[in-house]
Order: C-alpha cells, then structure tokens, then sequence
C-alpha cells in the first residue's frame, strides 16, 4: 500500500545551469504583481536585469536562491536570499533580505515556501545576518498570511505616492 500525504519537498541551492528555468518564473512573478498595480510593470529587460543580479550575487556568494523541485525534478518554484550590510549606525553588521519567491500554481499550499524559507534562514545563520526583511505588498493578503505564518512580521510601515506625468 502506497503512502498517502504531501508529495516529498526536495529543496535545493540553484545553480548556472537553472537560470533559464529560473527566469521564466521570475517573468512569471513580476507580470502576477504587475496586474495587481501598474506601477509593478516590468522594464522591456526585466528578464536580464534579474539574471545578471543573481548572476553576480551568486558568484560574490552574497545571494543564495533555493528552489524546489516536481518529482520529476522540475524547477516549480524559488526564493532569492541575499545578505546585505545593515544600514549604517545600526549595532547588527550583516541584515537578510528575501527579495522575491514564487511557487507555481499547483505546487502551492505544499510546504515549498516553508522549505525553501528554512535552507535561506540557514545560509543568513551562516553569513552572520541578524535579522531578514521582506517587503510584501499588503493588498496581497495570500502572501501575507504566508509570510506570518513563517515568523514574519511588522516592522515598517512604507507609505508610497504616485506622481503625476
């Protein structure tokens, strides 16, 4: 008799070879916020600007993306961490910052975010962060919710002004 419950989460450091798969997510997320508001549409070279920071985050070892896989070994979703010196005069020297995570649509509400949250909290340890940030937009209240639900909470409140032309 087969085992019955959520599929085995297997969680892995990206590396060069998944940069293709990881930019189609990437594109995936940034026109998903850019329905949400205008203000989130993407710049012609979005695609690039990403792959060239990841890139470089990567090879300085400042940034670190893990991904899940599908069970056929498949990208399905990622997470950008990157560790980042404190802004000055504050005691802690080193900060994490989640920059972006997404999870394709079938695979969510299966632990991946959860999974890939914990390898990123790990690797801060490591780089000696003593606090991570997210910024979340709070119209989004599914990635809210699951960002509480990981341990995350109110710290700034950013308030924002469209100008006009």
């Amino acid at each position: 008799m087969k085992a019955v419950g959520p599929p085995e989460i297997r969680v892995r450091a990206a590396t060069a070879k998944d940069f293709d798969r990881i930019g189609e997510l990437v594109l995936l997320l940034g026109r998903a916020y850019e329905t949400v508001d205008p203000s989130y549409a993407l710049a012609i070279d979005f695609g690039r600007m990403w792959r060239e920071h990841i890139e470089e985050g990567l090879k300085d070892d400042r940034i670190r993306v893990p991904v899940s896989l599908d069970a056929g070994g498949k990208i399905v979703s990622f997470l950008v961490a990157r560790a980042a010196y404190a802004p000055l005069g504050l005691k802690a020297p080193r900060m994490g910052l989640i920059e972006a995570a997404w999870v394709e649509e079938p695979f969510r509400r299966q632990g991946r975010l959860r999974a890939m949250t914990n390898d990123a909290m790990r690797w801060f340890e490591v780089k000696r962060a003593t606090n991570v940030q997210i910024a979340v937009d709070h119209r989004d209240a599914t990635a809210s919710a699951a960002w509480r639900a990981l341990g995350f909470g109110d710290f700034q409140l950013v308030l924002r002004r469209q100008l006009d032309g």
